[in-house]
Order: C-alpha cells, then sequence, then structure tokens
C-alpha cells in the first residue's frame, strides 16, 4: 500500500488504535482486515504529520517506507505509545527513512528488524538508545521481579544504508552481524576502514 500526499494532523482514523465497541465492527469489515494483513506500507509527503502513534498491530507487515516528512518528529513502535504495550511492527524486517529530518523512533526500532536505509534524516536515530529494548525475564526470576533487562546490541542488523556523512558511522561499532553496508559519497575513508576493521565479530561480507 503507497500513500502519498496526505495532508491531515494526525493519520486517518481507520489507521488507528481504538478500544471503543465500534473499533471491534470495523475489524470484522474487509477493507480493515486487509489493512492489517500488508506485507508492504510506503507513506509519502505527509506535510503536516508530526506523530505517528497510536497505530494498530501490523502483524504482517515486513517493509514500511517513510519518505519526504520534514515536520514528522516521532514513530512509535509500540501500542497506545508506551514501552510496556504491545509492538506495532512484530515482523518489520526492512525500514526505509528518507527526507525526514526531525523523526525520532520511540521507544526503540522494531527488534525484528534485519535492513536500515537511512537517508536526509535525523542522524540521533542511529544513537544506541534507539536499538535498545526490554528482554524478558529470566526463568528463574519472578514475575514481579522490578529489573528491568535490556540489550543496545539486540538488534541484529544485517545490511545498513547510510548517507556519507562521518558522524553517522559511530553506529557501525555496535553492528556485530553485519553483512551488508552501502555508503553514499564516503567523505572519509580512513575513519570508515578503521571502525570496519574494529569490529569485533562478523565482519561485512560486502561494502559498497
Amino acid at each position: 500500500m503507497r500513500i502519498c500526499g496526505y495532508r491531515g494532523l494526525c493519520l486517518p482514523h481507520w489507521m488507528m488504535q481504538n478500544d471503543s465497541c465500534c473499533a471491534d465492527k470495523l475489524i470484522k469489515q474487509t477493507s480493515i482486515c486487509q489493512l492489517l494483513s500488508l506485507t508492504d506500507m510506503t507513506l509519502e509527503g505527509f506535510p503536516n504529520l508530526k506523530y505517528i502513534r497510536g497505530l494498530l498491530v501490523f502483524g504482517s507487515l515486513k517493509s514500511l517506507n517513510l519518505l519526504r516528512m520534514a515536520n514528522l518528529e516521532e514513530l512509535w513502535t509500540t501500542t497506545n505509545g508506551s514501552k510496556i504495550h504491545g509492538c506495532c511492527f512484530p515482523v518489520l524486517s526492512e525500514l526505509c527513512i528518507t527526507g525526514c529530518p526531525k523523526l525520532n523512533v520511540k521507544p526503540y526500532f522494531p527488534p525484528s528488524l534485519i535492513t536500515l536505509s537511512f537517508e536526509d534524516s535525523n542522524e540521533q536515530l542511529l544513537s544506541p538508545s534507539s536499538f535498545s529494548h526490554r528482554l524478558p525475564l529470566s526463568a528463574d526470576e519472578p514475575s514481579s521481579s522490578c529489573n528491568v533487562h535490556s540489550d543496545s546490541a539486540a538488534l541484529r542488523l544485517k545490511k545498513l544504508r547510510l548517507p556519507g556523512s562521518s558522524s553517522s558511522w559511530g553506529y557501525l561499532r555496535h553492528c556485530a552481524e553485519l553483512e551488508i553496508l552501502h555508503i553514499e559519497c564516503c567523505n572519509d575513508m580512513a575513519e570508515l576502514l578503521e571502525i570496519l576493521q574494529n569490529l569485533t565479530s562478523h565482519p561485512c561480507s560486502s561494502c559498497l
């Protein structure tokens, strides 16, 4: 599905989570069922949209493209904008973010993500906090435990596409399982090679 040029301040109501009794009726409609079965979605050129949150759970979505959204500030990957709720994109494996200079992902990228393409967007997206997520308690820990488990390396990207600016390369140090790296218009090959040489395991098999 591809939606271009939407000018609303909020996403259409049919894409949003709703706890009212009306939601149960809507979810049974063919169009809504098809929406929840989507495997690919592109949102492009939404000039007024600032927040993507409170989404339905897109349980089949594998590829998401966010393109040319100059004012988009937040993409929430959990339902109801909370860390303790479920994931909106439980099987998302490919994410492309282009032309979103203000965008932050909250609370973190989906742990299922394998391919990330990033261009002309907020480089803070590549900070370690964007890749941290809670891990389940181990079997020997009580469910009432207040300990919070997080793993900044839990996101195991295998394919990564970055801009040529060296300011975005620091994240490469955490890419233990990266297999394919694509960097356009590299402005400091010496620094890039140094970072790649310092990868402790699973070095890139391809660098473009």
